[in-house]
């Protein structure tokens, strides 16, 4: 383990975080569309909320007869009166 820490760099638990990850990605080298934005229109909603009309990725997945929605976006702290359900 750490022989392999000292040729790989950091440790587990590194490797299982976001950062992780990213180095991981890193390692692999780029690609030629590197530095390009991906078109992801066809993943955002728009939600009113407290602060206006946000624009922001929709809740992943679907369920047939029950699709994720929120029921409104950010509220504005302290804007709604403390209560239990």
């Amino acid at each position: 383990a750490l022989r392999r820490r000292i040729s790989e760099g950091g440790s587990w638990r590194v490797r299982v975080s976001l950062a992780g990850t990213g180095m991981w990605l890193d390692r692999h080298g780029r690609t030629e569309n590197a530095g390009t934005e991906p078109d992801v229109t066809d993943l955002l909603t728009r939600t009113d909320s407290s602060f206006g009309r946000l624009t922001h990725i929709r809740i992943p997945g679907e369920l047939p007869g029950a699709e994720p929605f929120w029921r409104h976006g950010p509220r504005i702290p302290g804007g709604d009166q403390p209560e239990w359900w």
